[in-house]
Formats: C-alpha cells, structure tokens, sequence
C-alpha cells in the first residue's frame, strides 16, 4: 500500500535525531504491509481513533494515519496524551 506524510506529520519528526526518523519511517512500511491483515499487524497496535487510526511506535508515543483511495496517509507523530487530545478536536 502507498503512504504519504503530511506537512504536519513531517514538522513532527524534523527535530529527531536521523536514527528515530529511520526508526519511524521503517514503522510506516511495516504498517503498509500489514494493513488490512488483522493478524499481521500484531505488535502494532493498529486501532481506530475518531476518525483516523493510530499505531504504537513505543508504549507511549503514536503515528495517526487515514486511509483515502488506497494509500496511507500519516497526519500526526505524538505521545498518547496528544493522540487522545487531537482526536477530541476532530
């Protein structure tokens, strides 16, 4: 499956560290490969949010995407509180 970020998902990540953005890039592959398959996206912790889905990147922190006309669309990199509060404003 394609996948595509937004500008506000890229402002997320251009203060890490090189290392964390590969990190989060290879999470984005993982997601699109596992997408749709329930049983493969285990440990991923794909689940809806409002209107969006979110998965784990660690215990704590969260990318959330969309789904539009086949691709993968990641929105926002934040910690669960974030998530939890972005997702009450939409």
């Amino acid at each position: 499956m394609r996948t595509f970020a937004t500008p506000a998902f890229e402002r997320c990540l251009k203060d890490m560290p090189a290392e964390r953005r590969r990190e989060i890039i290879a999470i984005i592959r993982r997601v699109a490969e596992c997408y749709g398959y329930p049983h493969k996206h285990i440990g991923l912790g794909i689940r809806p949010i409002g209107p969006d889905m979110e998965c784990r990147d660690s215990l704590d922190n969260r990318l959330v995407f969309f789904e539009e006309n086949g691709a993968l669309c990641f929105t926002f990199y934040g910690n669960h509180d974030e998530v939890k509060k972005r997702a009450r404003r939409r």
